[in-house]
């Protein structure tokens, strides 16, 4: 089996890509990734038997998939026609995008992915990403101590990333303050896809959902602009039992 890099997808590419293929006596296999599901579709050489084109072209891309000329841009116009057919029924196949306690394939397109690792059968065996060099958590500390404007650049990074989230049908999950941090350069991360919910961010019943993390993204805006926040507050209460009890 064949293995191609789609991790820098043209712009404007449909809601699939090729990870690979392979070759049969009768024909070829194109695989099909939908959302984050492998489909096959089985190209048969006998059923362009009625059509002498049809077949040439089947045979010529078939050497084409087996040889050196995978870039071949006719070749490439080729699987999308024969994708583009199937699609409808593609998508009907494929699982929903939706939040399963772990990064989907989905969310890879709203960080800064770098590669995927598969094994020798071209199985997902994990990701890779570019080092987050963190600086510090957003916590109320970090919060007060920065002024108006990086404030305001830190709420449309996150309020971004979750847009971004969403357009894909992900959701963030466990909406909080702790799971933001700040980078080096000054930019607010969002991290931990791991599902769940803190209480007094996202209520129980909104959990896991688009919902809930339009509620917990409100009351983050909140933390970060209202020095009254509640959020805030009992966060610097704790902290000020901690001490105390250490003292």
């Amino acid at each position: 089996m064949a293995l191609h890099d789609t991790t820098e997808a043209p712009l404007g590419k449909p809601d699939y890509d090729f990870p690979g293929w392979e070759t049969t006596p009768g024909g070829f296999v194109l695989y099909v990734r939908v959302r984050s599901a492998w489909l096959n579709i089985h190209v048969l050489m006998p059923n362009f038997h009625r059509s002498p084109i049809a077949l040439e072209a089947a045979q010529t891309n078939k050497a084409n998939l087996s040889g050196d000329s995978v870039d071949d841009p006719d070749l490439w116009d080729y699987l999308d026609v024969i994708a583009s057919h199937f699609l409808p029924e593609l998508q009907k196949l494929a699982p929903a995008v939706r939040h399963v306690g772990k990064l989907t394939l989905a969310d890879l397109q709203a960080r800064q992915y770098y590669k995927l690792v598969v094994n020798n059968k071209g199985i997902a065996r994990g990701q890779l990403y570019y080092w987050i060099d963190i600086d510090r958590a957003l916590t109320w500390q970090t919060v007060e101590q920065a002024p108006r404007e990086i404030r305001e650049k830190w709420a449309s990074q996150i309020q971004k990333t979750v847009s971004t989230l969403h357009a894909l049908d992900v959701v963030w999950g466990d909406v909080k303050a702790d799971n933001v941090v700040i980078d080096k350069s000054g930019n607010a991360i969002v991290i931990d896809f791991e599902g769940g919910a803190t209480k007094g961010w996202v209520d129980k019943d909104k959990m896991e959902t688009k919902e809930g993390d339009l509620q917990g993204l409100e009351r983050l805006m909140d933390y970060i602009f209202n020095d009254n926040c509640p959020l805030r507050l009992r966060e610097k209460d704790g902290d000020s039992e901690r001490c105390c009890t250490e003292c």
